[in-house]
C-alpha cells in the first residue's frame, strides 16, 4: 500500500496543485461514505463538486454506467446520442424547466444563464 507521504511526493513532482487537499489519501467509498487508505471512514460532504451527488457505489448507478460503457462513453454535443434526449425529457418533465442542458460550469459559465433569458425561462 502506498503510504499519505508518497501520494503527497507524487503530487508535488507531477500534478499541478489548484486546491489545498485534505490530509487522507481516499480509496473507495461506498453510499454517503469514503474511505482512506489507512481504512478510516468518513462522512462525505464534498460528493457534489462539478457532478450530481449520488454517492459512492451504489449497485444500480453502477450497473448503469457499466452498461452505458459498453455502448457509448462519451462523446460531443455535436451528435444526437441515446440516452441524452430522453434523459433530458425526463429532467424538464420533473422539473420546473422548459429545456436543460448537459454541461459542466467550465464549458458555460455564461452560454446556459443568457440561453435561459433569451427563451424567457420560468
Amino acid at each position: 500500500m502506498t503510504s499519505s507521504a508518497e501520494y503527497k511526493n507524487l503530487e508535488s513532482k507531477y500534478y499541478m496543485q489548484v486546491v489545498n487537499r485534505m490530509p487522507p489519501v481516499l480509496v473507495r467509498g461506498e453510499g454517503t461514505r469514503v474511505f482512506d487508505n489507512d481504512g478510516n471512514s468518513y462522512l462525505d460532504f464534498t460528493a457534489g463538486w462539478a457532478v450530481l451527488n449520488l454517492g459512492h457505489s451504489h449497485p444500480a448507478v453502477t450497473d448503469a454506467i457499466r452498461d452505458q460503457a459498453g455502448k457509448i462513453l462519451q462523446m460531443s454535443n455535436l451528435f444526437y446520442t441515446t440516452p441524452q434526449l430522453p434523459l433530458a425529457k425526463i429532467i424538464v418533465d420533473n422539473s420546473d424547466s422548459i429545456e436543460f442542458s448537459f454541461a459542466t460550469l467550465v464549458q458555460r459559465p455564461t452560454k446556459v444563464p443568457v440561453k435561459l433569458l433569451e427563451n424567457g425561462a420560468r
